[in-house]
């Protein structure tokens, strides 16, 4: 049977589009449980676990506290068995919850608001691991005593046979990475790669290698923990790099590392996409792209072998073939940053998405009456004419430090049949200078409002496409009154 959407939110009477694998806000952290099948969601003060293949919501589990660091997805973790789940949400508060019943078991306060370092994992015996700037400290996750600890102040890594740790010598610049024995707390090796403050770092699913990723993201390190040598460098591929100093990556830091079923090692690119490699023969694999959403966080592969979710910042949990890197779409679903334009008398809602997708809805149901265009250039803005016919569209990709704008448009089509009725484009590879420009609204059917912010405005005729007089209008922000 196929699962419901969200529930509205009070008051709304339909949604335009679907939640369907979207979390209405950003998502904190993410994690898979060991058998595949469940995937923990960290938004806000809340956790939520879904049936992974299917987007059935099981459990919403309240994480109250607000104060301290934010969560990163190594902070979300399942217990072995998968019957517990960990969540340090921030420097001050860290819980655990039994997933058999959905009950909150503990919370552990550290007293500090910078106190927990972003960090939990379970223990083979089912300990909960948590890490302050003193020790790693080993509870149980049901009465909350600490059971033991190591002399391993900020640890952000534990193997899963329990045996290893990865923590940070400190907090002061230039931050660098000790592998250690987690039974006595003794620091066995010291990585040479800087490292940002919240590192691509994870042990294989046997313990028997670690990753990490430099700070400026250029490779993948893997390293043999017995033999606390180097095995091999995994170089991104080519591509453009932010300017000296500033990252793209997971916070401070490019993410990447094993997926849970240990098959393959990802790194995130600076434009979003991920790199993979096997990890056995460390052979490069088809890449997974972001698009133009450009949010790809870390791989979390499912149970059937094929596929992997792949979390996004922004709230979207995106889905890929494992085989061939490509994404799977979500019916129903329209990625961020979407566009809205209701026609005069409220005949119809237009969406369109950064895909490109332009699609005409009922506004009684939500449902969809027609297909504008498939695929295009990202979707910024929507504007309708009076008689709800003609449709603008501005239309804009930016470059990938999202510093300058690489393309730029804006169109009008005939809603009925999506046919193009005028269009004005630039483009940087051209030479082109290229700024906002932005659809305002229609005077008539076939005569539509443009801003070239922060010039002026114009009229132009879709017909002809002769440029009329110019308007006193130096914003993206003005409109059309419908008559």
């Amino acid at each position: 049977a196929e699962v419901p959407d969200e529930p509205l939110p009070a008051g709304a009477v339909t949604r335009f589009g679907s939640l369907h694998f979207r979390l209405p806000e950003r998502i904190d952290a993410a994690a898979l449980s060991p058998d595949g099948t469940r995937l923990a969601l960290a938004s806000g003060p809340a956790v939520r676990v879904y049936e992974a293949a299917t987007w059935r919501r099981l459990h919403t589990l309240p994480a109250d506290g607000s104060r301290g660091a934010g969560a990163v997805d190594r902070a979300l973790t399942f217990s072995p068995d998968g019957r517990r789940l960990g969540y340090a949400r921030n420097g001050q508060f860290a819980f655990a919850w039994d997933l058999t019943t959905g009950k909150q078991t503990q919370r552990f306060d550290s007293g500090d608001r910078w106190g927990w370092q972003g960090f939990c994992a379970f223990t083979p015996d089912g300990l909960l691991a948590l890490s302050d700037k003193e020790k790693l400290r080993f509870f149980d996750p049901v009465t909350g005593a600490e059971k033991r600890a190591v002399n391993a102040p900020h640890t952000i890594a534990l193997s899963a046979d329990g045996k290893h740790y990865v923590r940070y010598t400190g907090r002061i610049e230039p931050v660098s990475l000790v592998l250690g024995d987690a039974s006595t707390g003794t620091d066995l090796h010291r990585f040479e790669a800087t490292v940002g403050w919240t590192p691509g770092v994870s042990f294989a699913p046997d313990g028997a290698r670690v990753t990490l990723v430099p700070m400026d993201g250029t490779e993948v390190e893997v390293w043999d923990v017995a033999k606390r040598a180097r095995v091999a460098r995994l170089p991104a591929p080519a591509g453009p790099r932010p300017p000296t100093g500033q990252t793209a990556g997971c916070r401070n830091g490019y993410d990447g590392g094993f997926t849970l079923d240990g098959r393959e090692v990802w790194l995130q690119l600076p434009s979003g996409d991920l790199a993979r490699w096997s990890a056995g023969k460390l052979r490069e694999l088809s890449r997974m792209a972001a698009g133009p959403a450009r949010s790809l966080g870390c791989v979390l592969p499912l149970a059937d072998g094929r596929t992997a979710l792949v979390s996004g910042g922004s709230g979207g949990v995106r889905i890929f073939d494992r085989h061939t890197g490509r994404e799977r779409a979500v019916p129903g679903r329209y990625a961020s940053d979407a566009a809205f334009a209701v026609a005069p008398g409220g005949a119809f809602v237009a969406v369109g998405d950064v895909t490109g997708r332009i699609d005409l809805l009922d506004p009684a149901t939500g449902k969809l009456i027609r297909t504008v265009r498939e695929a295009g250039a990202p979707v910024r803005h929507l504007v309708f004419g009076p008689d709800g016919l003609a449709l603008g569209a501005a239309e804009g990709e930016y470059s990938d430090d999202y510093r300058t704008r690489k393309r730029w448009a804006v169109r009008a089509v005939w809603a009925p049949d999506g046919k193009e009725l005028w269009a004005e484009a630039r483009d940087a590879a051209k030479g082109e200078e290229v700024r906002d420009v932005w659809p305002l609204g229609f005077t008539t059917e076939d005569r539509i409002v443009v801003s070239r912010y922060p010039q002026s405005g114009r009229v132009f005729d879709t017909r002809t496409g002769k440029e009329g007089p110019e308007l006193a209008v130096k914003s993206s922000n003005a409109a059309v009154s419908p008559d």
